[in-house]
């Protein structure tokens, strides 16, 4: 497919990193428009790959190809910004229904009370989100293909063959702007949801610091430098995005009864997060718009799952191939 013009990518998190990359690699013209937001959701995440989230078979084998993918592209990413931002680790699970691992209590006691249920998975990766996203961004700065400015959805002009988005010609343009989505009024029949999570960022002297932890609906994420990411919750029903006091009181409390060494909180902080009802994934073009694309609605999945989604929508784009979830697309803005 010989593509002459660039395709507009809206917003630079993790969405529109990837996509933007795909394109970069395949040497499809494209341009990203995007301010950062304060505290967005791919600047806040976990960005955990864990191939063994899966509850049967089946899905630990789907994750475990998503894995491969995400690891492959992520490396590729390292290898040509010249930034490490990939660490592989292993996640040790506390109190949960996975096969007990009594011969691992010892490594662990020192750190943790009640530290009777052990399971230990490997590999699992962390993915340095700020460090993958700023780097991303100072490149595209570089090669030009980056307009620091607002997104004005009134500008955009759609023809037969092209969009038209402030007196220049675009092939497509493509949706990645997260929540900000929720309020297009070309993608209004989309039933998105609203969701967000809070995170603390804590200071831990004394823990290993390639491993992650997990207990309950916690989780700790070494960051270097004894700096932990700790989160996260769902909350579906809130007006207003001030760190919620209470979830903090709770988490503390809940640390201080699971954590043996001491540590204290450097900040409090909390994020939207671009969710569907049902958790699938926007990723396709508008039936009443082919110029038009989406990929959104990643959710929790958008660093581990993201890879593997957008080569694959890509590669069916070249293709002209459907996008695995058009019917969604189709049955919504139809």
């Amino acid at each position: 497919m010989q593509i002459n013009e660039p395709i507009l990518i809206v917003g630079q998190g993790i969405a529109g990193t990837l996509l933007s990359f795909e394109l970069y690699n395949k040497q499809i013209p494209f341009k990203v428009i995007d301010i950062p937001a304060a505290n967005s959701a791919s600047h806040t995440s976990g960005a955990v790959l864990n191939p063994f989230s899966g509850k049967t078979g089946v899905g630990e084998q789907r994750r475990t190809e998503m894995f491969t993918v995400a690891i492959r592209t992520y490396r590729a990413m390292e290898t040509l910004l010249d930034a490490p931002f990939v660490r592989e680790s292993t996640m040790v699970f506390f109190d949960s229904e996975r096969v007990h691992q009594p011969e691992r209590i010892k490594a662990y006691d020192a750190y943790f009370r009640e530290c009777t249920k052990i399971n230990e998975c490997f590999p699992v990766a962390m993915i340095d989100n700020e460090t993958l996203l700023d780097h991303w961004r100072i490149f595209l700065k570089k090669e030009g293909l980056l307009l620091e400015e607002h997104f004005d959805e009134t500008q955009l002009h759609f023809d037969a063959e092209h969009v038209l988005y402030q007196a220049q010609h675009y092939y497509k343009v493509i949706y990645c702007n997260g929540v900000q989505a929720h309020g297009s009024s070309l993608f209004q029949g989309l039933r998105f949801t609203r969701n967000r999570g809070e995170v603390l960022h804590l200071d831990i002297e004394g823990l290993p610091d390639n491993i992650i932890f997990n207990k309950d609906k916690l989780r700790l994420i070494p960051k270097g430098d004894n700096r932990y990411w700790c989160g996260s919750n769902y909350n579906w029903h809130f007006t207003d995005h001030i760190p919620d006091e209470q979830w903090k009181a709770d988490t503390l409390a809940a640390l201080n009864d699971w954590l043996k060494v001491p540590f204290r909180v450097l900040g409090h902080v909390c994020a939207e997060r671009p969710t569907t009802v049902g958790q699938i994934p926007f990723i396709g073009w508008h039936p009443k718009q082919p110029q038009l694309g989406i990929c959104n609605g990643l959710g929790t999945k958008g660093f581990s799952a993201g890879p593997q989604w957008i080569h694959t929508w890509v590669q069916q784009f070249l293709d002209r191939e459907p996008a695995t979830w058009q019917h969604v697309l189709d049955k919504f803005l139809n």
